[in-house]
């Protein structure tokens, strides 16, 4: 059996309060998906400029009323970022072929009260502004902090340590197969050769199931929620 102690480095920076709340500010941008441009208001491939045809696709999207003074370039130019540009030659279903855009959207102050989004699962997502004043375990606690057990290693149980970790507790998980390095050992055997290892397999050890899954199952929350931002933040983090 493996068991793992997550703790903070010592310093000698005072205790914060354990229902200390993540520094978030409120909305200001979003996440655009799917945005689709028809193939005659596009530029072309080549081109990654925020063009009036994307501009009116946007608005569309977000389900803004066009209007004149809305549909401006110059409003749009430093308030819109393009992160991803693909082309849709399916013409049979909407009649023509057409690009697909994924954009970065803070809206103007003087439309903000024209255009209200509201979020939607996959096609609209909500960006935070995270202020990251301190690095990880920055702040850190005394070495009697209350001990936590936690069964299991799997990303369930790797994070709810790190949580806690950083609420000022002193977690220590307990998991009944290997660490990674060895359960890919006992992995290979197990499909090579047939050789089980009832304690270090596809079911046990550092990483849980998921480590050697191909990534079929997926997450329902949104592509770009808070949750999903804040694992993918942290594994950067982490190396």
């Amino acid at each position: 059996n493996t068991s793992y102690s997550l703790n903070a480095p010592k310093t000698h920076s005072s205790i914060p309060d354990r229902g200390q709340k993540p520094l978030i500010q409120k909305v200001t941008s979003w996440r655009l998906f799917n945005v689709e441009v028809p193939i005659n208001s596009d530029p072309g491939k080549d081109d990654s400029s925020v063009h009036q045809g994307l501009i009116d696709a946007v608005i569309s999207h977000i389900g803004g009323q066009k209007s004149k003074e809305i549909a401006k370039i110059e409003l749009w130019k430093e308030n819109l970022k393009i992160l991803r540009k693909s082309f849709d030659g399916r013409w049979k279903k909407d009649g023509e072929p057409k690009f697909v855009y994924t954009v970065d959207l803070s809206l103007p102050k003087s439309v903000q009260k024209s255009i209200k989004i509201k979020r939607k699962g996959g096609r609209i997502e909500p960006l935070k502004n995270e202020v990251q004043s301190d690095p990880l375990f920055l702040n850190t606690f005394p070495s009697a902090r209350p001990k936590i057990l936690i069964i299991g290693s799997g990303p369930a149980g790797l994070f709810a340590a790190l949580t806690l970790s950083k609420k000022g507790f002193s977690p220590i998980i307990l998991e009944r197969g290997q660490p990674v390095e060895i359960r890919g050992r006992d992995i290979g055997a197990l499909g090579a050769r047939n050789i089980l290892n009832p304690e270090s397999n596809y079911c046990f050890g550092e990483g849980g199931a998921g480590t050697w899954s191909d990534g079929k199952l997926t997450t329902k929350i949104g592509k770009n929620s808070e949750e999903v931002r804040e694992v993918l933040r942290l594994l950067v983090e982490m190396g």
